[in-house]
C-alpha cells in the first residue's frame, strides 16, 4: 500500500437537545499515509458553544493505491463515528485532532 485517499463531503456533530449540525459541507480529499506524524488543518467551522460527544464525517469514497493500482474501499454506511468528548467555548478557537492507524483501519476482503 503506497497511498490511501479518503474523501469526505460532510462533517456533522450532535447538538444537545437538537439533531445533527453540519460543521463542514464541502468535499475534501486527503492522503492518510502522507499525513503520518504531521499536523494538518483540513478546514474550519463555526459551531455553537457547548459540549459535544462525537464527530461524524461522511466518507463516500476511499481509494487505496497498491502495486500501482487504485482499489476502491468500502466504508459501511459511508459514515464513520469518531466518539470523544470535547467542549467549545464561546468566542474561542478549539482544535480537534484525529489519529488514524491506517494499518488497523483497513481489512482485506
Amino acid at each position: 500500500m503506497t497511498a490511501v485517499y479518503v474523501t469526505t463531503d460532510n462533517i456533522e456533530v450532535p447538538v444537545a437537545g437538537e439533531d445533527w449540525l453540519t460543521a463542514i459541507d464541502e468535499e475534501i480529499t486527503f492522503e492518510l499515509l502522507a499525513l503520518e506524524g504531521v499536523e494538518a488543518v483540513f478546514d474550519t467551522a463555526e459551531l455553537p458553544a457547548g459540549k459535544y460527544t462525537q464527530v461524524r464525517p461522511s466518507i463516500p469514497e476511499v481509494q487505496i493505491e497498491k502495486d500501482g493500482e487504485l482499489i476502491t474501499a468500502e466504508v459501511p454506511s459511508d459514515t464513520i463515528k469518531l466518539v470523544g468528548n470535547f467542549e467549545l467555548a464561546d468566542g474561542q478557537t478549539t482544535f480537534i485532532g484525529f489519529d488514524f492507524e491506517v494499518d488497523k483501519s483497513l481489512a482485506d476482503r
